[in-house]
């Protein structure tokens, strides 16, 4: 490839870039793409596939524990009037963004 042919990361596009890579650790996606008149267009990814094996994992030593679940714990799980037996884990979100109103306030 000549070499003015090869496009060179400006500033503003570093800087978007980094942003973009900040907000999918913030909002926990995986992905997301902008388009923008002065830089183009960038769309910025992560790597799903160690997420899902690092989950897979999760999953079989969570069925194993529960194998193993003793009569008393069992008894201290009835308890607590508040608590949610599930058969998977998975994320709670108790409002819509940091800051915001709660869906549901005890």
């Amino acid at each position: 490839m000549p070499e003015n042919d090869k496009k060179v990361i400006t500033d503003i596009e570093r800087k978007a870039i980094k942003e973009m890579v900040d907000l999918l650790d913030e909002l926990g996606i995986s992905e997301i793409e902008i388009d923008n008149e002065k830089i183009g267009r960038i769309k910025v990814s992560k790597n799903i596939l160690n997420t899902n094996l690092g989950l897979t994992n999760s999953l079989t030593n969570i069925d194993r524990k529960d194998n193993q679940t003793s009569k008393n714990e069992k008894e201290d799980s009835t308890k607590n009037d508040n608590t949610v037996n599930a058969p998977m884990i998975g994320t709670v979100y108790l409002q819509h963004e940091p800051g915001s109103k709660k869906f549901i306030e005890k």
